[in-house]
């Protein structure tokens, strides 16, 4: 794959590093594209523009392919197993994550509240590792509740997002007990995903706290007609 034409970018936006995150929500057309750069946890959720009840669905990802791991090559399938996005990049020398799902404030204080052997198990390196020493110093909201903000304009309930696509998220999996941690490379450098829409979509994204994670938009080959963004909504 060629490089991507900046003069058809159509949208190039970075969430910010925070303590509490952010996401952003955008809606693209068939054909587009969507370069997605950062170092750690990006997650990614996609739906029907045109009938937001079919959404993205790890579950049907995974089988349907076999795999858990997706990367260059592989599609991101809907609840009703139509191919939403195909990956046509991904620099991302590590695994991307189908298993766990998307934080929330909630998740954020069970976990939290548990011992901290058990988060040290589940949280092993940088970026990850949780410095909480109060109950005030969790994050104001999860990954779930950005993607909520984002997605105001568009309807889309909390109760209405799937289970997400953790780009540059790294888990280790033990085979013989099914157990999961966070692994995260303590020196990982910035990696980029590109993935092409296969359909008209609505596309959210948000990040964990303390890193940026940036978005880009790009025309396909060759470039649509009148096919520009529609509508670009934020939350932080």
């Amino acid at each position: 794959m060629g490089a991507l034409d900046q003069s058809e970018k159509l949208l190039d936006h970075t969430i910010p590093s925070s303590g509490d995150g952010g996401a952003i929500a955008f809606e693209i057309v068939k054909g587009q594209l969507i370069r997605i750069t950062g170092r750690s946890t990006a997650v990614f959720v996609a739906f029907n523009l045109h009938n937001p009840k079919e959404r993205f669905d790890q579950a049907r990802t995974r089988n349907n392919q076999r795999k858990i791991y997706p990367t260059k090559g592989d599609f991101l399938f809907s609840k009703d197993n139509n191919i939403m996005m195909t990956f046509v990049e991904d620099s991302w020398q590590w695994h991307h994550d189908l298993q766990t799902g998307v934080c929330t404030r909630k998740s954020l204080e069970l976990l939290f509240s548990q011992e901290t052997a058990a988060k040290s198990a589940l949280y092993t390196n940088p970026p990850y590792n949780l410095d909480w020493d109060e109950f005030k110093d969790i994050p104001k909201h999860g990954c779930r509740e950005s993607l909520v903000m984002a997605l105001h304009p568009w309807g889309i309930s909390d109760w209405e997002i799937p289970g997400s696509l953790n780009l540059f998220q790294n888990m280790a999996i033990d085979f013989a007990t099914g157990s999961l941690r966070y692994n995260h490379p303590s020196k990982a450098s910035d990696a980029f995903v590109t993935l092409r829409a296969e359909t008209d979509l609505l596309v959210a994204i948000a990040q964990h706290w303390n890193t940026s994670t940036q978005i880009q938009v790009f025309e396909g080959w060759p470039a649509n007609v009148d096919s520009s963004l529609i509508k670009v909504s934020y939350s932080s």
